[in-house]
C-alpha cells in the first residue's frame, strides 16, 4: 500500500521506528492478519492504545497513536488519531483518477450504493464500502480499501448533525454526489426536515466544478438542492416524467425505466415504489459515469435484499417475514407498510420505537399506528416508550409491551401460514431479536 515514512509525512506526524511498508490500514486489532498499519482510536468505552500488544503479536507493521505512547513497533504521533484516520484516507484518495460515487439520503443510502455497485461492476473491477460503513470512521476505512486496478468506487454518507456529511464529502471528493431524499430523520440533532435536506445538500461541497450531482426530482427539497448544486451539472430521476431518468411499472408488473441512453423494462426483484426510485436513481448515478443501459439492466436485475432492509424471510409456522429491522423512520415505515398492503394474508406489525424524532415523536408514532390500520394491519405490536402512542392510535388490535421476550411470547403464539409479519424499529432497539425468534432458519421453531 504505502510505507509508513510516506504515512508520517501525509499526517504530519513523527514516526519512530523502522521504516516498512504496509499492506492495509485497520482500527480493529481483532482483524490484523499480519502487515497492517493499526490507527489506535479513542472511544467512550474503549482506547485503542491498551490493544498495542496485541497488535504486535499479531504482526502488524506500525500503530499511529497519540503522544506518549511506547511500544515495540514503528509508531507514527500524531495529536489526534481519529483526524490522523480522515487525513490519511484523503491522501490515498487523491491517488485515484476514477469515478467516485457518493450517495447519501433519510432512506435508501445503502440500496443505492449496492445497486450501483452492481452496475458498474459489470464493467470492470471497483470499490463498494462495506455495508453502511458511512460515518468520520466508516468511510475513511472505505476510502483506504481502493487499490491499483479499481476502475470506481461508491460509498455512502450518513450523519445525525449538521456539518458531518460537509466533512465526509471533502474527504471522499466525490466526482456525483446522489442525494436520495430527505424524511424525517435525526431531528433531535437537527430540528426540521428543511434542517435534514440542508445537512444532505453540504455533500455538494466535495465535488469540484465539473462533478455531476444526481437529485431526486419528486423530493419535497429538489430546489433547495437544485440551487445548492451551482452551475455543476443536474441529473435528476423520479416518477415525474421530466425527470432525466425515470420509472414506471408496466402492465406486466416489470420496471421500465426511462434514461437519457433510452429505455428498457425487466423483472425488477426488489418489491416497492420506494426501491423503483431506488433504482432510478442508482441508474443516473451509473449512466453519468459513462455506464451503458445494458449494464444498468443487468445490474439492477440482479439487486439482492440488503440485510435489515425489507429483506423477505419465512417464519414459524410459515409465515412470511419482512425484516426491515436496521432502522425506522416515518417516511420508511411508509414504503414498508405499502409493500406488505399488497401481499396475501393477515398483516401484523410489530413496531419498535422509531428515535431521534425530536418534540413531534409522539405525534409521528400516532400517525405510524393510524397508517399501519390503513395498511390492512390487523394486529399491531409495539415496543418501546413512544411507540405506545402507536398502539394507543391504533385502537383494538394492537398490544403494547415493554419486554420484548413478552412481546415475542404473544407474537409467537398468534402466527400462522397465512400471516405477513413487517418488523421495524430504529436501530438502538435491536429489533432483529424478534426476527430472530421467529425465523425459521435461525431455529425459530
Amino acid at each position: 500500500m504505502m510505507f509508513l515514512g510516506e504515512a508520517a509525512k501525509a499526517l504530519n506526524g513523527q514516526l519512530a521506528g523502522r521504516d516498512c511498508l504496509f499492506s492495509a490500514v485497520t482500527t480493529d486489532s481483532r482483524t490484523i492478519a499480519g502487515g497492517e498499519l493499526f490507527i489506535a482510536l479513542r472511544g467512550p468505552h474503549f482506547d485503542g492504545h491498551h490493544f498495542l500488544p496485541e497488535i504486535i503479536g499479531k504482526g502488524a507493521s506500525g500503530a499511529v497513536v497519540e503522544p506518549g505512547v511506547e511500544a515495540d513497533l514503528p509508531l507514527i504521533e500524531v495529536t489526534d488519531t481519529l483526524a490522523g484516520l480522515g487525513e490519511l484516507a484523503a491522501y490515498w484518495r487523491k491517488r485515484f483518477s476514477i469515478p467516485i460515487v457518493a450517495v447519501t439520503g433519510s432512506n435508501g443510502k445503502t440500496t443505492v450504493k449496492e445497486m450501483v455497485g452492481a452496475i458498474l461492476g459489470k464493467a470492470g473491477p471497483g470499490l463498494v464500502a462495506y455495508g453502511n460503513l458511512n460515518n468520520h470512521i466508516g468511510l475513511p476505512l472505505s476510502l483506504l480499501r481502493l487499490r491499483k486496478g479499481d476502475t470506481y468506487a461508491v460509498v455512502e454518507m450518513g450523519m445525525n448533525h449538521s456539518g458531518e456529511i460537509a466533512h465526509l464529502a471533502l474527504l471522499a471528493k466525490p466526482t456525483v454526489a446522489v442525494i436520495n431524499n430527505a424524511a424525517p430523520a435525526h431531528l433531535e440533532g437537527l430540528g426540521s426536515v428543511a434542517d435534514v435536506a440542508r445537512a444532505k445538500a453540504e455533500i455538494i461541497e466535495g465535488l469540484d466544478s465539473d462533478g455531476t450531482v444526481v437529485i431526486n426530482a419528486d423530493d419535497h427539497f429538489f430546489g433547495l438542492w437544485q440551487e445548492a448544486s451551482g452551475e455543476r451539472r443536474v441529473i435528476s430521476f423520479g416518477a415525474n416524467p421530466k425527470a432525466d431518468v425515470y420509472w414506471e411499472w408496466d402492465q406486466s408488473s416489470r420496471l421500465r425505466l426511462h434514461t437519457p441512453l433510452g429505455e428498457d423494462a425487466f423483472c425488477f426483484p426488489l418489491p416497492g415504489d420506494h426501491n423503483a426510485i431506488n433504482a432510478a436513481a442508482a441508474a443516473a448515478a451509473a449512466i453519468t459515469t459513462g455506464a451503458t443501459l445494458d449494464s444498468v439492466v443487468a445490474g439492477l436485475k440482479n439487486s439482492r435484499f440488503v440485510t435489515g432492509r425489507l429483506e423477505r424471510k419465512r417464519g414459524v409456522h410459515g409465515c412470511e417475514i419482512w425484516d426491515d429491522t436496521y432502522n425506522a423512520n416515518p417516511d420508511s415505515l411508509a414504503a414498508a407498510l405499502q409493500v406488505i398492503s399488497k401481499r396475501e394474508g393477515e398483516k401484523i406489525l410489530v413496531l419498535g420505537d422509531m428515535r431521534e424524532l425530536g418534540s413531534a415523536s409522539n405525534q409521528h408514532h400516532q400517525e405510524a399506528g393510524k397508517a399501519a390500520k390503513r395498511a390492512g394491519v390487523s394486529r399491531l405490536y409495539t415496543l418501546g416508550t413512544t411507540s405506545g402512542e402507536a398502539a394507543q392510535a391504533f385502537g383494538q388490535g394492537a398490544c403494547h409491551f415493554s419486554d420484548i421476550d413478552e412481546l415475542i411470547e404473544a407474537l409467537r403464539k398468534s402466527l400462522s401460514r397465512s400471516a405477513v409479519v413487517l418488523v421495524k424499529g430504529s436501530r438502538g432497539m435491536k429489533m432483529e431479536r424478534v426476527v430472530r425468534a421467529i425465523d425459521n432458519a435461525q431455529g425459530g421453531d
